[in-house]
């Protein structure tokens, strides 16, 4: 009995970390998608301002699109690490 729950609980850590692994995916093509849909506008902006002469806005302002780990993928990763420490091997 005990190894059955042992069975369940790790399947549910892979499940847990293969959803996480799934939003992260998901999380980069959206904010892909974001600076696809943003980057013409840019542009134009800074054509814009060149030709005006005015300095640029867009050049002092940096957006970048770090990976960050969501709340859930680190409470997934740190209960991975325990389950290898503490695991009987």
């Amino acid at each position: 009995m005990a190894q059955q729950a042992q069975d369940v609980q790790g399947l549910l850590q892979a499940g847990g970390l293969e959803r996480g692994v799934e939003q992260a995916q998901l999380e980069a093509a959206r904010q892909t998608k974001v600076q696809d849909i943003t980057d013409p506008y840019q542009r134009l902006s800074f054509v814009s301002d060149i030709q005006r002469g005015a300095p640029s806005t867009q050049t002092t302002v940096s957006q970048g699109f770090a990976p960050t780990a969501s709340p859930f993928a680190q409470a997934v990763g740190t209960g991975i690490g325990a389950y290898a420490a503490l695991a009987p091997r």
